[in-house]
């Protein structure tokens, strides 16, 4: 190891539970830490997940109004056109938004962030690359990732997560959704220490 941090608190992951508790620890008062594997905090939600897929949901049900909802009530759209790019870029800088407002939040409140991977090296010890991170305390809020059908290869293009179809170039003519949980849901569980 080449360097050796001490923390209250380490949190591992930056999604919607991570950061929030990095956060409020910190305004608490506790020497807290967060580390974060990708570039951008805010995790699957606001990265990849609900945020990006509501805000093209949003652009989408604007372009339906335009060209379906409007005559109802007296206004007349002719030649309303999907732009694809437009609202790519809308929902791209939603995102970078908030995840530079998360980002401004750890800064503001005096949150340490450590990029990489996290992995836990027995009791109050985290490794981050060559980085070991000392702390009384720890939280796990790694969050969610996409899981595959068995035998099914995700190519990003003609069969994809839900990642990959929100950074689709063009619009499918014909899409097929799949939900499949990774394990069942056995409930939360608690342990003390």
């Amino acid at each position: 190891m080449s360097a050796v941090k001490k923390h209250d608190l380490v949190v591992i992951g930056a999604g919607p539970g991570g950061y929030a508790a990095a956060i409020r620890a910190a305004q608490l008062g506790l020497n807290t830490a967060c580390v974060e594997k990708d570039p951008r905090l805010g995790g699957t939600c606001l990265r990849v997940g609900c945020i990006p897929s509501k805000a093209l949901l949003e652009s989408s049900e604007k372009y339906a109004e335009a060209r379906h909802g409007l005559a109802e009530h007296g206004v007349k759209v002719t030649g309303a056109e999907l732009d694809l790019p437009a609202m790519m870029a809308r929902k791209d800088g939603i995102v970078a938004a908030l995840t530079d407002g998360i980002a401004g939040l750890f800064k503001a409140n005096k949150v340490t962030r450590y990029e990489g991977a996290a992995r836990l090296d027995g009791p109050g010890r985290v490794l981050v690359g060559d980085l070991e991170l000392l702390a009384d305390r720890i939280i796990v809020a790694t969050g969610s990732s996409a899981a595959s059908l068995p035998n099914v290869d995700l190519d990003g293009a003609r069969i994809g997560d839900s990642t990959a179809a929100l950074a689709w170039p063009a619009v499918p003519e014909r899409l097929t959704a799949s939900a499949i949980p990774r394990r069942p849901w056995p409930g939360p569980r608690c342990r003390s220490a």
